[in-house]
């Protein structure tokens, strides 16, 4: 499964929330099961914990990145003089691109590394992801465009998580799988709270 990379138009853009390990959220959100409803609450999604750190680990090796759509428009990312009002690839420049994993709701909603050059699947095509559990056109394919349909609404897209945020996400869930929480207006990852001083 190739990502697109296309994210939200910019104005639409989500609001990231960080919750505390043990956040007790809207139950998960599993396929296939009883009828799928659309809600708007917070819909739980799952995601290979390996998976993700080896999607994390591309990233971070990196040293130039794709952009999403928000990053594509956005002036602090082009090269040197450019001032278009219609940018494309060629006017960014990857090594502005922060390190990260994007969130793709196209064909599922997946996790990819935003690492330039792609990091190619088994069989050397497009870009290695990490489906959700929930979303995954090959394990749910009745279920899965209600799943993405919920959780980011109805248009196509993908949202820039940052380095720090994965890896906090991958820590506050280790020993099982990494999970975020997906509505059309936010997202939500989870991170272990620094200990309380006495």
């Amino acid at each position: 499964m190739t990502g697109n990379g296309i994210g939200r138009p910019s104005g639409q853009r989500r609001r990231f929330l960080f919750l505390k390990a043990g956040h007790i959220g809207v139950p998960p959100f599993l396929c296939p099961r009883k009828g799928l409803t659309q809600r708007n609450t917070a819909m739980k999604l799952h995601f290979d914990h390996a998976l993700v750190a080896r999607l994390l680990a591309h990233a971070q090796a990196a040293s130039e990145h794709s952009p999403t759509y928000d990053q594509l428009v956005d002036p602090a990312f082009f090269k040197a003089g450019v001032s278009s009002r219609h940018p494309t690839g060629a006017d960014v420049d990857r090594t502005k691109i922060p390190a990260g994993l994007m969130l793709v709701d196209d064909h599922g909603v997946y996790l990819m590394s935003n690492g330039y050059p792609d990091f190619s699947d088994a069989e050397g095509q497009g870009n290695l992801v990490a489906y959700a559990v929930e979303a995954d056109p090959r394990t749910c394919p009745d279920d899965w465009y209600d799943v993405k349909r919920a959780s980011f609404g109805g248009d196509d897209g993908a949202e820039f998580l940052s380095a720090d945020t994965i890896r906090k996400a991958l820590e506050a869930t280790a020993g099982s799988r990494l999970w975020i929480d997906v509505t059309p207006a936010q997202i939500s990852c989870p991170y272990l709270a620094s200990p309380k001083t006495p």
